[in-house]
């Protein structure tokens, strides 16, 4: 029995072994997959995000450890001067020194920022001084190695902060904009901001041009900001932007300037506008705007005084506008300057009355003396003549509603009805210029066209542009034909009417003929709702002489007192003619106008008024009485 235990315990040792082995081999196998299986994900993983690192992210990454000692300045470029006509210089950039700080280099934030502060504080506008906590939190950004203390102080203070010898802060010179003339032509050249960026006229409209291309330094820097000596430094240099020379006569707008302002004082006028045009090239001589500011610090003036009147803002022209309904009768052949016209006291169209500023009987009246005595009522009979569509295609061709393409932003298309939208009395109210509204550049134009030959060329402002020393002019679009040149020679000879014995007398230039309108329009309520009776808005445009125009002046005064064109703006057109011409050294003309003869002028009861000499004093015309002249 013992041998049979024996050997039965052999047996059974026998039998269980070999499947004891297996399973620790089975267990041996699992462990080693697994680990093979965990090595494997690792290595994907592994290669994955190097493949990521070196492949997809490593141009990011390769940046981020480039910033880390590399540092990118930015070199501004020199913005590109502004010149009038004759090379006067309107706009400059000069050295300026401004303060910066790296904050990797400062200590002490807080004790830093009350060192600057005593030397800055009250004598460094606030727009160029941050605030002290907020200079605090521009010092304390180790992040950084960049960060402006103070931009273009005055160079006394600049050297007080450099006296200090504070670590970590430092002088720089810096670009800043000036403008020698002070407020000189300000609505056309308008100013830009602490970076030299245009906000508002050429500076906006020609930024790109004016601006450049700014520069780069490339240099490698050691955690505190000091240059490595043999590290990378590359300089790609800023490219100095273009010089802009403009059609401004600087001696024309400083007296188109002086006159409106005498104007506005005399006459109490809100606001108002003066331009002077060659109307052969369309090149803008002058353009006076009033309110204004000085471009030099533009914040201490209203956002209204900053802006250009004259080509953002509409009024209605009234009698100025009978020059279009005149030019558009005669094109067609509906009357002549000696075409009789019924002028009754009063026309009834629909549902509205028309009269004259000027009370008057039934009367007959050449085309010629309808436009001199300005009569609406008169008007409105050559507008019937001509009818609706005539009239509204002629409106077209001199541009209403349509910008004049003027290099400054912001500039408005007018307000225009369309021709199926007019309704019964819109013929008569827009022949005389109402129930439309147009920019005084677009009046402007109007002038000019007849002036021209009967050729439309639209104004313009710059005329070359200086880059690295060579100027470049500027393309002359080709004028658009509106009349023949015998409709204009002849809408240019009814309009000397209005000057020699007609609505404008003291639009008189001793020495030159003169072609010219008045205009006079009332301003609409302030709640929109019609017309306010006791504002209205006048104006005067013309050209000299009419032999051979060589200059078009237009004059508009916002609310002033007396309200007619021909009592305020013909007097103001007057004085800035008569410097132009002599500016521009134009010889008299052949037979000049017979200044202080009398003229006379039909009325209803067969006697006649008399024209007074023009009196070339503003001040003694203001002293007269308001008393209507018959400009509608």
């Amino acid at each position: 029995m013992a041998r049979s235990g024996v050997e039965g315990f052999r047996a059974w040792r026998a039998r269980i072994r070999p499947r004891t082995d297996e399973k620790d081999l089975s267990i041996s196998r699992s462990r080693v997959a697994i680990v093979v299986v965990v090595v494997l994900g690792a290595l994907v993983v592994v290669g994955a995000r190097t493949v990521m690192l070196q492949g997809l992210d490593g141009a990011k990454y390769t940046e981020m450890a480039s910033n880390q000692h590399v540092r990118r300045t930015v070199l501004p470029s020199g913005r590109g001067a502004i010149l009038d006509r004759r090379g006067r210089t309107l706009a400059l950039s000069h050295d300026a020194q401004s303060l910066f700080a790296n904050p990797q280099e400062i200590d002490d934030p807080v004790g830093t920022t009350a060192d600057l502060l005593t030397v800055l504080e009250g004598r460094v506008e606030p727009e160029r001084l941050p605030e002290s906590d907020t200079l605090v939190d521009r010092l304390s950004d180790e992040s950084r190695q960049f960060v402006w203390v103070a931009r273009k102080v005055p160079p006394d203070l600049a050297e007080e902060v450099r006296g200090l010898e504070i670590e970590g802060v430092y002088v720089t010179d810096e670009p800043e904009r000036r403008y020698p003339s002070g407020p000189l032509a300000a609505s056309v050249l308008g100013y830009v901001d602490i970076d030299n960026k245009g906000l508002a006229g050429l500076e906006a409209s020609l930024d790109g041009l004016l601006r450049g291309e700014p520069g780069e330094l490339i240099s490698e820097k050691d955690p505190r900001g000091r240059a490595i000596p043999t590290g990378t430094w590359r300089l790609e240099p800023a490219e100095p932007g273009a010089d802009v020379k403009l059609t401004i006569d600087t001696a024309i707008q400083y007296e188109a300037e002086a006159a409106l302002d005498e104007a506005l004082e005399l006459y109490k006028a809100k606001s108002g506008v003066a331009a002077v045009m060659d109307p052969r090239t369309g090149d803008i001589l002058a353009f006076a705007n009033r309110p204004t500011f000085d471009p030099n610090d533009p914040g201490e003036y209203s956002a209204s005084g900053r802006g250009a009147w004259g080509v953002g803002d509409v009024f209605e022209p009234g009698s100025t506008s009978k020059v279009v309904t005149l030019a558009a009768a005669i094109e067609e052949g509906v009357v002549t300057p000696d075409s009789p016209v019924n002028v009754p006291s009063r026309i009834e169209v629909w549902d509205r009355t028309f009269t004259d500023s000027e009370s008057h009987g039934e009367t007959t009246l050449t085309v010629e003396e309808v436009i001199a005595r300005s009569s609406n009522v008169g008007t409105i009979q050559i507008a019937a003549a001509l009818g609706a569509t005539k009239l509204s295609t002629y409106l077209q061709r001199f541009g209403y509603g349509v910008k004049t393409g003027i290099e400054l932003p912001a500039e408005s298309r007018g307000i225009t009805k369309e021709p199926e939208r007019w309704d019964g009395p819109d013929v008569a109210s827009i022949a005389i210029g109402h129930t439309v509204a147009v920019t005084p550049l677009q009046m402007l134009r109007v002038l000019g066209t007849i002036a021209n030959g009967g050729v439309m060329v639209e104004p313009r402002l710059v005329e070359s542009t200086i880059v690295n020393g060579e100027e470049h002019r500027t393309d002359r679009p080709e004028g658009t034909v509106v009349v023949s040149p015998s409709t204009a020679a002849t809408v240019g000879g009814i309009l000397t009417s209005v000057v020699s014995r007609g609505t404008a007398p003291e639009a008189a230039v001793p020495g030159y003929t003169v072609a010219g309108k008045t205009g006079t329009s009332r301003k609409l309520r302030e709640d929109g709702r019609g017309y306010d009776s006791s504002r209205h808005v006048a104006s005067f445009v013309g050209f000299a002489p009419v032999e051979d125009p060589r200059a078009v002046v237009l004059v508009v005064l916002d609310e002033p007192t007396p309200s007619y064109g021909g009592k305020t703006a013909a007097p103001t057109f007057s004085r800035i003619m008569s410097f132009t011409m002599r500016s521009l050294h134009v010889a008299p003309s052949p037979t000049p106008q017979e200044i202080g003869k009398p003229r006379s002028l039909p009325r209803n009861d067969n006697s006649v008024v008399r024209i007074k000499p023009p009196t070339p004093s503003l001040e003694r015309r203001a002293a007269e009485s308001d008393r209507e002249d018959g400009d509608g």
